[in-house]
């Protein structure tokens, strides 16, 4: 089933395909400059996903944990942050 968001903050869940909506596809200057142009500069994609550079989508393979992420983040102050 195909599913159409708009978010950047929609929740994946594990299985899930990403992919770029057909229409955006197919605005060769979009494809060009932007969609190719990040596709062929070798971004690392996280281990937790998996890209098709070909069919220009992704998988979800598993939920990301701590250790995937690489910035230090001190949890304790975005906690504080919330809860005022």
């Amino acid at each position: 089933m195909v599913k159409k968001f708009i978010s950047p903050s929609y929740f994946v869940h594990v299985d899930d395909v990403i992919s770029i909506a057909p229409r955006a596809l197919e605005i060769k200057a979009f494809v060009d400059q932007v969609i190719d142009k990040r596709l062929n500069i070798g971004i690392k994609v996280p281990e937790w996903l998996e890209l098709d550079k070909s069919a220009r989508k992704g998988k979800v393979l598993r939920n990301p944990v701590r250790s995937d992420i690489g910035t230090p983040i001190e949890e304790h102050l975005i906690v504080e942050l919330y809860s005022k």
